[in-house]
């Protein structure tokens, strides 16, 4: 959610209490859930039975994923080369879900990575707060680490305790960027 995106349109003023985050931190553009956790639905009655499941998802893999669908082959590797399959998730069928993860930007190309529950905020010397929404942005000098199935709104960072955990998403993370990780079906 956005709530002053720099429009005059009084939508902080307006809000009456109603809050948009829920009880994430940030908002567009930040690093943090606010910014980057969306509910995606998918329905397909055909072939999907009707649940509600927390799964990591990104919409880039809905390219690879429909194609897997379709028994499309994705040829050249040039085509949706960040794109996985992950079809198995979408369909509710997926039992292997801390091997996946998922990377997210933020405004300043500030990186995140989330594995099972944990999620890793790159450094960074951007600016912290966003001038023009007062959002903040989720970048820091240090480490981030949050276990999000605890800690939803990633108000304790305990990167300096499970420095284990923070080199090995480090690590994951700079693999994904160089192109250099192993790809999961």
């Amino acid at each position: 959610p956005v709530i002053d995106d720099g429009y005059q349109d009084q939508a902080l003023e307006l809000l009456n209490g109603h809050t948009p985050m829920k009880h994430y931190r940030g908002g567009k553009y930040s690093a943090y859930e606010a910014g980057t956790r969306i509910p995606f639905i998918v329905r397909w009655p055909q072939g999907i039975q009707p649940c509600k499941q927390q799964a990591l998802f990104s919409m880039i893999d809905v390219y690879a994923s429909l194609a897997a669908l379709l028994n499309h082959p994705l040829t050249p590797d040039s085509v949706a080369p960040d794109s996985r399959d992950r079809l198995a998730t979408l369909l509710g069928k997926d039992n292997n879900e801390c091997n996946h993860y998922i990377v997210q930007q933020n405004l300043n190309n500030t990186l995140s990575i989330i594995q099972g529950t944990w999620k890793y905020i790159e450094p960074s010397d951007k600016p912290a707060i966003e001038y023009w929404t007062r959002m903040e942005l989720g970048n820091n000098t240090k480490p981030q680490l949050y276990n999000i199935s605890i800690d939803p709104s990633e108000t304790n960072n305990v990167a300096e305790a499970h420095p284990e955990t923070v080199r090995a998403l480090s690590a994951l993370l700079e693999q994904v960027k160089t192109g250099k990780e192993k790809k999961i079906k």
